[in-house]
């Protein structure tokens, strides 16, 4: 049994986060966008199949092999919003339901976005984190409103949940190598505040991708 993630580590960005981050800034975002919202809302109010709608909707779009899409989705099935107790990260928690509506309204915030090109809109873009060490489970989004109804610059996405234990890791730690996380914090009587660590690029081919959804 290990942990999932680093003690180190007090967020990752995996298949799904990465993926809305990349369709949001697409010149076809706004339709794959909408089309996925719509696949979610359809599926209310279980959520069932939800690994599903996501690998059709929005991960093909991004990861196109299908070996790396079924690790994904099995990821997803197994451990956020699968049936089996035994192996759900978060098994008191209706993680489904909860993703599914969170993800809806980072969502609807992204396709209200205010920008225009030649009479055609984008959407907002997304950026979203997956931050652990959390006393529950909660999705929470932010926006800034340009005008009455519309978005600007930034929707962000927040995936908030306890720390995974007890379960074999299935991937690794994943902070792309363009991102740069520093945490400030508490021991005992010492204030620290140092960087967390790199993937290594060599090693980004490798990832699975299975942590963060």
């Amino acid at each position: 049994m290990s942990l999932i993630l680093p003690v180190t580590a007090p967020c990752a960005k995996g298949a799904i986060p990465f993926a809305l981050e990349e369709i949001s800034r697409r010149t076809d975002g706004n339709v794959l966008l909408s089309e996925l919202k719509a696949a979610i809302l359809a599926a209310a109010p279980r959520y069932h199949g939800l690994h599903r709608i996501f690998d059709q909707y929005l991960v093909r779009h991004v990861f196109p092999l299908e070996e790396k899409r079924a690790r994904i989705s099995d990821a997803l099935r197994r451990h956020w919003f699968g049936p089996n107790e035994r192996d759900l990260f978060f098994p008191n928690f209706d993680v489904a339901r909860i993703y599914a509506e969170g993800t809806i309204r980072a969502l609807d915030l992204s396709l209200r976005g205010h920008r225009r090109w030649k009479g055609a809109g984008f959407p907002t873009p997304i950026t979203a984190w997956w931050i652990v060490d959390q006393p529950t489970v909660q999705l929470l989004t932010f926006a800034t409103m340009a005008e009455p109804g519309a978005t600007r610059e930034i929707v962000e996405l927040l995936i908030l949940t306890p720390r995974p234990v007890g379960i074999p890791a299935g991937g690794r730690f994943i902070l792309p190598r363009e991102t740069e996380v520093w945490v400030s914090g508490q021991e005992g009587v010492r204030c620290l505040t140092g960087m967390v660590p790199e993937v290594e690029p060599s090693e980004l081919e490798s990832l699975e991708f299975a942590l963060s959804e």
